[in-house]
Formats: structure tokens, sequence, C-alpha cells
């Protein structure tokens, strides 16, 4: 700050307006801030990034359709699937529809066509979610059942010995 007010104090009337003027210019167009050189993230960082907004998706996608239990994600996933079917089976009838159309007819239909795909697309991608989410919990919940089985094992063969020693 200091240095920068000396180099203020050494320059003519010209040379200061012309820095106000570059500032004034680079506040109206944004680029006054200083460029940030980010370094490139290594591979395992951009793995670990791409689970974390994963990970954000999928909890984003159980708050908003207040998912709690594997019964409801279940029958989200199958009303999901049905959404799905419905749309696409009223897709390809449109495409149907165009391949009869005349010229004025087709545009209009292909625009339905296409604001039905802008449907199809989100739910495809919460039904992605719902599926990873389904995975992860039937993995936590096999390993959850392993870990129950060797502690089970670890308790009979505990009595085993003790049976043993009497």
């Amino acid at each position: 700050m200091e240095w920068e007010m000396k180099r203020l104090n050494r320059m003519s009337s010209i040379e200061l307006m012309f820095e106000l003027f570059v500032a004034m210019l680079k506040l109206c167009t944004g680029t006054n801030f200083s460029e940030n050189k980010s370094v490139p993230l290594s591979p395992q960082l951009r793995e670990e990034v791409r689970k974390l907004d994963q990970y954000i998706d999928d909890m984003q996608l159980l708050c908003k359709y207040h998912i709690g239990t594997a019964e409801e994600l279940s029958a989200f996933r199958e009303e999901t699937i049905q959404k799905i079917h419905a749309l696409v089976q009223e897709r390809s009838s449109i495409y149907n529809k165009i391949r009869r159309a005349t010229e004025p007819v087709k545009t209009e239909l292909k625009e339905q066509a296409k604001a039905i795909s802008q449907q199809i697309a989100p739910l495809r991608k919460e039904l992605k979610c719902a599926d990873r989410i389904w995975e992860r919990s039937l993995d936590t919940v096999t390993n959850l059942l392993n870990q129950e089985r060797q502690m089970e094992t670890q308790v009979m063969n505990r009595y085993k010995e003790r049976s043993y020693e009497r």
C-alpha cells in the first residue's frame, strides 16, 4: 500500500489520469480481479471431487423427495422408471407421426419431441442417483452382515474353547 502511494506521488497528472481511467475500465468490465493461477488437480483428487459431487447429488435427491428408507427408495425408483417409460413411449409415437407429417407440422412435432426429451433427462439423472444410492446401501448391508457373521463365529469359537477346557 505504502509502495503504491509513493509510486502514485512520482507520477505526473496525465499518468495519474491514465491510471484512474484504467482502474475505472477494470471496474466496469469486471476484470479488476487478479487472475487466479490454479494448479491442475491430480487424477486422484479429481476422482475424489467427482465422488463428492455424486454424494451431494445423492443427498439432494434424498432430501428433495424425503426418502428415508429402502422401501421409499425402491418405490421412488419404480415410479421414476414408469414415468420415463411413459415419456419415451409418447416421444416415440411423436417420432412416428413425424415420418408421415408434412413440413409445417414436422417442426411442431419436433419441438414436442424435444420438450419431452428435456423432461426425460432430469428423470434419468434422478434414476441414476437412486441406483447409486441403492447399490451403496446394498454394499453397506452386505458388509454389516459379514461383520456380524464374523462376530458370531468368534463367539462360537470362544464357546468351543471353553467347553474343551472344562
